[in-house]
């Protein structure tokens, strides 16, 4: 009955928000077909992260892997205190959190960036790092608070249900042990499904709104929408002055 979350965004959700944020109309067939429309560009810029991960966590593992070593080494000879081999284990564990929180800063408006931008590949995430620069400490704050609440709800849901199917166990007799646990098994996928269902959007209104927030503190954003919406006002009166020249002059006269 476990319930797994994974902050993953999506080309739908994160145009929606942008949609939504801006004014803009975003009706599901049309946000649908755009975001088919930049599956590719999602593509390579997923597989771009998963890249740079791959090498990070590579480098982590190698650290890892000599460092069991020289406990092992220490252990050998007794010269390991417990207390030193805990408190280093804990150092682990903390490093290997923190290299996430800082990879999920430096990536987490990568997808924003490959859909809107239609950057590829390692520019994405070049873009997105050059996005986070500017407010890197702010944003490593958020992204650590935003995953200890995310993590957080999705576990603590997942404890209430474990909880409540060893509640039934203790209530039900022995025998209906193996149905029990066949019903646990079955309501905790559904169970998993609803709740990440209901959670996943939210990974995308993050990293939108995050995306939007440094665009318009850094690049200009809002100046861009406002010049584009005084040329889009002005070409269409110019085009409403064009067609009403043309029905007061008729279609055929030139003069």
């Amino acid at each position: 009955g476990a319930v797994v979350f994974r902050p993953r965004p999506n080309t739908g959700n994160a145009r929606i928000t942008k949609h939504t944020f801006l004014g803009a109309d975003c009706g599901v067939g049309g946000v649908g077909k755009e975001g088919f429309r930049r599956i590719f560009p999602a593509e390579t810029a997923g597989l771009a992260n998963m890249i740079v991960m791959i090498l990070i966590f590579a480098l982590l593992a190698l650290f890892i892997y000599l460092y069991i070593n020289i406990i092992i080494e220490f252990t050998r000879y007794g010269n390991a205190p417990a207390t030193l081999t805990i408190i280093l284990t804990i150092a682990i564990v903390l490093i290997m959190l923190i290299v996430s929180i800082i990879f999920s800063s430096v990536t987490m408006m990568t997808l924003c960036v490959s859909i809107f931008e239609k950057k590829y590949f390692f520019g994405a995430v070049k873009k997105s790092f050059q996005l986070a620069k500017p407010d890197f400490a702010k944003i490593i704050g958020l992204v650590a608070v935003w995953t200890l609440i995310t993590y957080g709800t999705s576990y603590s849901l997942t404890s209430i249900f474990d909880l409540a199917s060893s509640f039934g166990g203790f209530l039900l007799p022995q025998e209906a042990s193996g149905a029990l646990a066949l019903a646990s098994v079955s309501f905790g996928s559904i169970f998993s499904m609803v709740i990440s269902t209901l959670l996943s959007p939210l990974s995308g209104i993050f990293s939108t709104m995050m995306y939007i927030n440094q665009r318009f503190k850094h690049e200009g954003l809002d100046i861009e929408l406002n010049l584009n919406k005084v040329s889009a006002e002005r070409y269409k009166r110019e085009y409403e002055d064009r067609m009403k020249n043309m029905r007061v002059q008729g279609p055929y006269d030139y003069r």
